[in-house]
């Protein structure tokens, strides 16, 4: 079983997330895409994590297991607000290699512009320290666009 989530993270580990988080006047200041592989082998889960940004290789993606992944400091310091693309029956192979295929040709760093989580009907004022609307986050636009379309909030 394959699944996708988009994950929108509070982070402000290094000076350049510190510098976004301040200007934005929120604490979700990036957000990312994540495909997780679900296998059976020998009867045990075995649950592979890719986690797709500019700065992860040439092919953009870094391989994880779950566990370690959510061990990993932005998921244990951060409260991540994560959604599942809910992506309809025979579609999930082309949505999959669109987004391998975006974040090969993509620059992440230069195609990120700023959204509003709540255009999602995501209101995140529980999670949210000193921002004016609650809702503001960094992310691609092609995220933006697949969450609009095929987001389900997960927690």
């Amino acid at each position: 079983m394959k699944k996708i989530f988009i994950s929108f993270c509070r982070g402000g580990d290094n000076i350049i997330e510190q510098v976004i988080k301040t200007n934005l006047n929120s604490d979700f200041i990036h957000s990312e895409i994540i495909t997780v592989e679900q296998d059976m082998e020998n009867g045990l889960r075995n649950d592979r994590v890719y986690d797709y940004a500019e700065n992860n290789g040439k092919d953009g993606k870094k391989k994880w297991f779950l566990e370690d992944r959510l061990k990993s400091k932005s998921y244990v310091d951060n409260i991540n607000e994560i959604f599942e693309l809910k992506i309809p029956e025979g579609k999930f192979y082309e949505v999959y290699k669109f987004i391998e295929n975006y974040y090969k040709i993509h620059n992440y760093d230069k195609a990120m512009k700023i959204y509003k989580i709540g255009d999602f009907g995501v209101g995140n004022k529980k999670f949210i320290k000193g921002a004016p609307d609650s809702t503001t986050t960094i992310m691609f636009p092609f995220l933006f666009r697949s969450n609009k379309i095929y987001g389900e909030k997960l927690l």
